[in-house]
């Protein structure tokens, strides 16, 4: 696989994930907005086809968020996730330095979590609100770092 940096998501998504994801228009607006460059996203590709895009963003120094992560609908349930999302990850881990990746999934997308479990990462807490309940994941290099990331998320009100 190969990872193009990027600015917008290109691929298309199945209608009922579209919920889980930023929209496109969403994601050039922060590109946009990202003065201080804390964002970074990669156009994913198998051979010369686009298949995936992904997106991340530094919480803390070391410290980087899943914000988005998707297979294109066209490449979906072939396996080609969990081998993208390994190499995105490490891809950040030999370039950026990175000690915690955090990401969050929507309570009941279990495609969502089972992915995530698989490749790495584990359940810190469930943040509910009224109108949605969200699971924060974390997947961890550095323990103390996690520990902190972990911490901090316990005790925001």
């Amino acid at each position: 696989m190969k990872l193009v940096p990027s600015k917008e998501m290109k691929i298309n998504l199945l209608p009922d994930q579209e919920d889980y994801l930023c929209t496109k228009e969403t994601i050039k607006e922060i590109f946009a907005k990202d003065e201080k460059n804390i964002c970074l996203a990669f156009d994913i590709y198998m051979e010369d086809q686009l298949v995936g895009f992904a997106m991340f963003c530094e919480q803390m120094k070391g410290i980087f968020f899943l914000w988005n992560f998707a297979i294109d609908a066209q490449y979906q349930h072939k396996g080609i996730g969990t081998k993208a999302l390994q190499e995105v990850l490490a891809y950040m881990l030999s370039h950026y330095h990175v000690k915690v990746f955090s990401t969050t999934y929507s309570w009941g997308n279990e495609h969502a979590k089972k992915l995530y479990e698989k490749v790495g990462f584990y359940e810190v807490n469930v943040v509910e609100e009224d109108d949605y309940k969200e699971v924060n994941m974390i997947y961890a290099v550095d323990a103390e770092a996690a520990e902190a990331l972990k911490k901090s998320w316990l005790t925001d009100d």
